[in-house]
């Protein structure tokens, strides 16, 4: 019998940390993180004679994008930190995303807020996706 190990993902083992004392919540039920890098990766180019040249970029920027309920404590915690640096230009915070289970944790550091989230009403409550820009994010196993 060929026995392949289980994995067992379950949501509320995900945690994402803002400036070291914000554990979010709130989050939305479906879909509530989402972490893209920015930077361009690696990339091939190809020369007149097929040489092949691999470019690595080093940028370690990423966009995280976290969608939360309305009015919840985190929706409030973000939009008071947007706030605050566009007052102050002191609104940078670090982050860290981490499944309990067996995903790698993100850490981000210089994140901002990019902008407030779109807003929209309807007879249901309302969610709000906010992007948040990382200077500088890696994967730590």
């Amino acid at each position: 019998m060929n026995k392949t190990k289980v994995k067992t993902y379950a949501s509320d083992h995900v945690k994402c940390i803002l400036d070291n004392s914000h554990v979010a919540s709130g989050l939305t039920k479906d879909s509530f993180i989402k972490i893209t890098p920015s930077g361009g990766g690696t990339s091939y180019t190809s020369g007149a004679y097929g040489e092949v040249v691999r470019s690595m970029d080093p940028s370690r920027m990423y966009e995280v994008e976290v969608v939360t309920d309305y009015g919840s404590p985190t929706d409030e915690w973000l939009m008071n930190r947007y706030k605050r640096d566009r007052d102050t230009y002191d609104g940078m915070f670090d982050m860290m995303i981490r499944d309990l289970g067996s995903n790698p944790l993100f850490k981000g550091q210089g994140c901002s807020i990019a902008n407030i989230p779109e807003n929209g009403y309807s007879s249901t409550a309302a969610t709000h996706t906010w992007k948040i820009l990382v200077a500088y994010g890696d994967y730590d196993t």
